[in-house]
């Protein structure tokens, strides 16, 4: 947890949020969700889990990570931290978020090895 704290502390002058979207359908994806909203809270970072159901023009990515210009640094400390218990290849997008605010939405079916880390095919 080392690594996220010293995320929070790197970003105090800036509130972090962040809000992880589970697309419905998959309890893999909640299960998801939930383990990072926790991992994060543990850590001291304001996040939250949603669920919906989302309407796409065209394929989804399995994780995306959607930031503002001027969340991308926070946005991609706090991917390198996560990918210690997601292994994907997180998909980025930048949309006008409020100050401080990234959002990462599920889409794809995560799978668990052993170790309890996750993975999408």
């Amino acid at each position: 947890m080392a690594s996220l704290r010293q995320l929070r502390a790197r970003a105090k002058d800036t509130p972090l949020k962040v809000t992880i979207f589970a697309e419905n359908g998959s309890r893999n994806r909640s299960l998801l969700s939930n383990e990072i909203v926790s991992i994060l809270r543990e850590a001291g970072i304001d996040a939250a889990g949603e669920s919906g159901t989302s309407f796409p023009e065209g394929a989804l990515p399995p994780i995306e990570v959607v930031l503002s210009e001027k969340t991308v640094d926070v946005g991609n400390a706090l991917v390198g931290v996560l990918g210690r218990f997601v292994k994907a290849n997180f998909s980025g997008t930048k949309r006008d978020l409020p100050s401080g605010e990234v959002q990462i939405n599920i889409y794809g079916e995560p799978q668990f090895d052993d170790a309890g880390v996750a993975y999408f095919r």
